[in-house]
């Protein structure tokens, strides 16, 4: 079961160890398809697919270290950096014409159909932006929460935020109807499990998803 971010309440989870999940189904509201004026809804769009689909899943930085001789090094932050649709081409094999999304998105109802498609997709087609582990997943998932609501609340205010917390990352690019967590317990009957040993089995399994994935607000 995925449960919404504003939607979770107290219970929602147990209080078993395992492992969570937080995945990313941006939406792209009604006033950004401009019917009556294509130029403005092209460019609304296309700026709409970079800040919205693209850029946050392309921002996770990543610290190095470089070894210079004589026991000097340098240290910096590395991020990477996703293309524009706007650079993109396509290539249709069967009309042999290549085209930009610029050209496509200039029509009124192929604007109005992505939308739909980007909205009705489920989450088989979401990549997570968080994988975590707890031995007490409701009070995690909690904590998450509480977070991500305050640092909301920050933004409005103008405030400054911290980069370094999940909640907080989180809300600086997704809505809270744009966020679903999902949980897996590892102390279930079926597994036959002592209870540390499914916490256990939780760090690792976390530690592999981890690697798997490499969920852009995962560990850096």
């Amino acid at each position: 079961m995925y449960k919404r971010l504003d939607e979770i309440t107290e219970g929602d989870f147990d209080e078993k160890p395992g492992i969570y999940v937080f995945y990313y189904k941006p939406r792209i509201p009604i006033y950004d398809l401009f019917e009556n004026d294509d130029p403005s809804g092209t460019n609304e769009i296309l700026k709409h697919i970079d800040e919205k689909l693209i850029e946050p899943l392309n921002s996770k930085k990543f610290t190095n270290n470089i070894k210079i001789g004589y026991g000097s090094e340098l240290t910096g932050d590395l991020a990477l950096k996703g293309v524009s649709i706007r650079d993109k081409s396509f290539s249709n094999a069967i009309s042999e014409k290549s085209f930009k999304a610029e050209e496509l998105y200039s029509d009124f109802n192929v604007r109005s159909a992505f939308r739909t498609i980007m909205n009705d997709l489920d989450h088989t087609f979401s990549s997570p932006i968080y994988v975590g582990v707890s031995h007490d997943l409701n009070e995690r998932v909690l904590k998450h929460t509480a977070s991500y609501f305050e640092a909301k609340e920050l933004l409005g205010l103008s405030a400054q935020i911290s980069d370094t917390d999940f909640g907080a990352r989180a809300a600086n690019f997704a809505r809270p109807d744009e966020l679903f967590v999902k949980a897996h317990y590892f102390d279930s009957p079926d597994y036959n499990l002592t209870k540390k040993n499914a916490y256990d089995l939780a760090l690792v399994t976390e530690w592999v998803i981890q690697q798997q994935y490499k969920p852009v607000l995962g560990k850096r």
